[in-house]
C-alpha cells in the first residue's frame, strides 16, 4: 500500500504497470515459497509455477522478468548448497520456463537475423561500458543492505533474513550488471520503481521481524531503516498533484523547452539521424 501511494502516478496507468505488476508480485511470492518450503513436493510445484510465470513475463516487461530471474538465481544457489536434492527444483524450473518461452526465443532469433537488428539495439539505448551508473537507484539499496548485514542477527526468522539479502543483492545486480557484462541499457532507469519496491519490502520485513527486545533498545536502528522510505517519498511527492489529471504539467514542458538551444546546436553540428546518449 505504501509503495502504491508514493508511486501513485505510475501505478494508475492501465495495463502496465497495473496488470503486469500482479505477475511481478506473484513471482516474489513464489520465490518466498521456494525458499521457505520444506515439503519437497510443494517445493517442486512452486519451481514449476515460477518457471511458467517467468516465461510469461518475457512477453510483458523485461524489468520484471530479469529481476525475478536474478532473485531466483541467488535463492536456488543457497537452496542447493543447503541440500543437494534441491537441484531438482532448478531442473523443473528450467523445464517449465523453456516450454513457456519457446515462441519468445524463436521470435528473438528471427529478429536477430534482420540487418537492422544491431542498429536498432543501439538506437533504443544499448551501449557498451563497464562504468557504474544508476547511483540514484543504488544509494538506498546500499544503505539498507548495510543495515541488514550489520543487524542480521537481530532478525528472528533466518529465511526472511536470507530473502531480504537476496532482494537487496538483486537490486544492486540489476542496476550494476554492466560492471560484469559491459552492456548498459539506457532505459535501466526504469529499474527505479522495481528497486524501490524491493527496498521497501525489505524494510517492512526487517521491522516486522526484529527481536522485540531489540526494538525497545534500538529505536535509532528503526529510524535508520525508515530513511529510505523518506528518500523515495521525497523523490515522488511532486507526482501527487497530477494523480487525477491526464495532462502534462506546464513545469515539465517548460523544463523540456529549456533544452531547445542544446538540441538546435546538436542538429546543426552532428550527423543527421545520429543518437545522443546520456549516462544517468
Amino acid at each position: 500500500m505504501f509503495f502504491c501511494i508514493i508511486f501513485s502516478e505510475a501505478i494508475q496507468r492501465p495495463i502496465h504497470p497495473q496488470f503486469t505488476f500482479i505477475f511481478f508480485i506473484l513471482g516474489l511470492i513464489f520465490l518466498w515459497k521456494i525458499l521457505s518450503e520444506n515439503i519437497f513436493r510443494k517445493y517442486i510445484i512452486y519451481n514449476f509455477l515460477l518457471g511458467i510465470l517467468v516465461g510469461l513475463l518475457l512477453y510483458m516487461y523485461p524489468y520484471y522478468w530479469t529481476t525475478i530471474l536474478a532473485i531466483y538465481g541467488t535463492l536456488i544457489i543457497y537452496k542447493i548448497i543447503k541440500n543437494k536434492t534441491n537441484i531438482w527444483g532448478l531442473f523443473i524450473f528450467l523445464f517449465s520456463f523453456l516450454i513457456t518461452s519457446i515462441p519468445y526465443f524463436l521470435n528473438l532469433h528471427e529478429a536477430s537475423l534482420n540487418i537492422f537488428y544491431s542498429e536498432t539495439l543501439s538506437r533504443i539505448g544499448l551501449f557498451y561500458t563497464h562504468f557504474p551508473t544508476c547511483y540514484y537507484n543504488t544509494l538506498p539499496v546500499i544503505f539498507t543492505l548495510l543495515l541488514v548485514i550489520v543487524f542480521r542477527s537481530k532478525i528472528r526468522d533466518h529465511n526472511k533474513m536470507i530473502y531480504s539479502l537476496s532482494l537487496l543483492f538483486t537490486a544492486l545486480l540489476i542496476n550494476w550488471q554492466n560492471l560484469i557484462t559491459g552492456k548498459y541499457i539506457l532505459f535501466s532507469t526504469h529499474y527505479y520503481m522495481v528497486t524501490a519496491f524491493l527496498v521497501i519490502t525489505v524494510i517492512f520485513i526487517a521491522i516486522n521481524n526484529l527481536n522485540n527486545e531489540f526494538k525497545i533498545k534500538s529505536a535509532f536502528y528503526l529510524i535508520l531503516l525508515i530513511i529510505p522510505l523518506f528518500y523515495f517519498s521525497a523523490n515522488n511527492i511532486n507526482h501527487f498533484k497530477n494523480l487525477f489529471s491526464l495532462s502534462i504539467p506546464k513545469e515539465e514542458t517548460n523544463k523540456q523547452q529549456e533544452m531547445k538551444d542544446i538540441f538546435d546546436w546538436l542538429n546543426s553540428n552532428t550527423p543527421k539521424d545520429s543518437i545522443l546518449y546520456i549516462m544517468v
